[in-house]
């Protein structure tokens, strides 16, 4: 193992126990400077999980969401997210879209989020029922 690949174990473990920890402002912000060092895409990828588990507990909805858009664009280094992690991340993103009043995008994300899931025949259930009672909520709100 090298000493870059300790460095980097060495953030994202110290990003893992802040998280653990309930110490969500330090957790985003220790993730979010530890991906300037970090260069493995699943070391990456758990960082930008954890600051954006960080940003929603915190209930910093627009921070969060546009971390997941930023996820989702072109970016210098690779990420690598587990499958349920990226299962997670999609979830959470159509709630977000439904609190920042993105309602558009809610069947555009479930649609990604089912697509991720599709192993997944429980998971794919969940979103779906997710999905539904966003877009209801957005239609009674919209109705005034």
């Amino acid at each position: 193992m090298t000493t870059s690949m300790n460095v980097e174990e060495a953030i994202v473990s110290r990003v893992a126990s802040l998280a653990s920890a309930g110490a969500l402002e330090p957790c985003a912000a220790a993730a979010r400077q530890g991906r300037r060092s970090v260069r493995d895409p699943l070391k990456m990828g758990w960082l930008y999980y954890f600051e954006y588990k960080c940003l929603y507990s915190a209930r910093r909805y627009s921070d969060a969401y546009r971390l997941f858009h930023e996820i989702k664009g072109p970016k210098p280094t690779p990420i690598a997210f587990t499958e349920n992690n990226a299962i997670w991340i999609h979830s959470v993103a159509m709630e977000l879209a439904f609190r920042v009043g993105d309602f558009a995008a809610i069947d555009v994300i479930a649609a990604a989020a089912k697509k991720l899931a599709a192993n997944q025949p429980a998971r794919v259930g969940q979103l779906e029922e997710t999905r539904k009672s966003l877009v209801d909520q957005a239609a009674t709100l919209a109705k005034g």
